[in-house]
């Protein structure tokens, strides 16, 4: 009996938000296997007790009173021990109570991060989804104004870098996929429910309410120039200090703010930790950076000066929330010796800076 010919594909041939064509007619069956992570090469760490925790913080020099080592077996009972060691070696502490300061302050700084950027993240929704849809209205149009964003004359050029060629063509399909999955995830969510009952399709307004910071952030960077200047002079209208901003600004301001809220939503160190994704630096704020060392340049300051950035687009009473802010992240850091601005990349004097002011 003749076995049957199978075609086998691995997962970086398949990708469900990306077209593909396989000719398989040489073919009896197709098969696809799953990823999976391995087997570890050597033995890894094992589990320890509380009290094997005390023992190897001792061991590691840790200094504890009785008061100190009881408040550290109740914490580690809700922290993970490799976790707030790691704070103990990154910041060079010894104690428990430095320690305990340390792992404070960094989730006081997520929680505080997590609001700014949810709120900024709004913003940018608000005005990408109103500056457009008004802009596509005018136009010559296929859509209703309300599903722009279907419209290839968003995402495709005649000419340069946004030309119709495979690749681009495959990077708008992911996005379009993103909405369709978007939309069908959540098609008996009311506000889609309501939409695609009435009128058989989603609005804008409520599809980006829904789609993830990430897709946002790629759906901009992929726009043509025409329609990423839409939404970046809509910001630069509100913004009265008259320090306007480009898209290519913006387009990296967007993806290094996405990154800091994923960081904050998954509880990852901020504190004292380099960022991979960086935005681009604005003209006036070349000055502030170039007193601060190459290597911590790309610390959370970096990304504050994008967020104040934005912030000085939005209305006085969100201005005076960020400023709010600001003041607690500085008082906390004064109120403790072994905090530091240093370790966020800022200086010194920063708050001056920071706070939003107007003449």
């Amino acid at each position: 009996m003749e076995q049957n010919k199978t075609l086998y594909l691995n997962h970086d041939q398949v990708d469900p938000a990306k077209s593909f064509e396989i000719d398989v007619k040489d073919y009896d069956l197709v098969s696809y296997q799953l990823p999976q992570l391995s087997k570890a090469r050597k033995p890894m760490k094992v589990p320890i007790s509380i009290e094997q925790m005390l023992i190897k913080f001792k061991e590691d020099g840790w200094i504890f009173s009785e008061d100190e080592e009881m408040a550290c077996r109740s914490l580690l009972q809700e922290v993970n021990f490799y976790t707030f060691k790691y704070y103990a070696k990154k910041e060079r502490v010894k104690s428990f109570s430095a320690t305990k300061v340390v792992y404070d302050f960094d989730m006081f700084l997520q929680s505080n991060l997590q609001e700014l950027t949810s709120m900024i993240e709004k913003f940018l929704r608000t005005v990408t989804v109103d500056s457009l849809s008004w802009y596509y209205n005018s136009q010559e149009r296929i859509y209703d104004s309300a599903q722009f964003y279907l419209d290839d004359c968003l995402y495709f050029s005649k000419t340069g870098k946004q030309k119709r060629r495979p690749q681009r063509e495959k990077e708008i399909k992911h996005i379009q996929y993103g909405f369709f999955k978007t939309c069908d995830n959540n098609r008996e969510y009311p506000p889609v429910k309501k939409e695609l009952d009435s009128y058989g399709a989603v609005s804008a307004w409520v599809l980006f309410d829904l789609i993830t910071f990430g897709q946002m952030s790629f759906f901009f960077s992929k726009l043509v120039p025409e329609y990423k200047k839409v939404v970046v002079n809509s910001l630069n209208e509100m913004n009265c200090f008259n320090e306007r901003i480009t898209d290519k600004l913006l387009s990296s301001w967007v993806n290094a703010i996405r990154a800091l809220r994923n960081k904050v939503s998954h509880g990852m160190k901020v504190y004292g930790e380099p960022f991979t994704v960086q935005g681009k630096v604005h003209e006036k704020d070349k000055e502030y950076l170039s007193a601060i060392p190459e290597t911590k340049q790309n610390y959370l300051v970096n990304v504050l000066l994008v967020m104040r950035r934005i912030v000085m687009c939005m209305s006085k009473s969100k201005q005076k929330f960020w400023n709010e802010k600001m003041c607690g992240i500085a008082e906390y850091i004064e109120s403790y010796d072994v905090l530091s601005e240093e370790s966020l990349g800022l200086t010194d004097n920063w708050l001056k800076y920071f706070l939003i002011e107007h003449k």
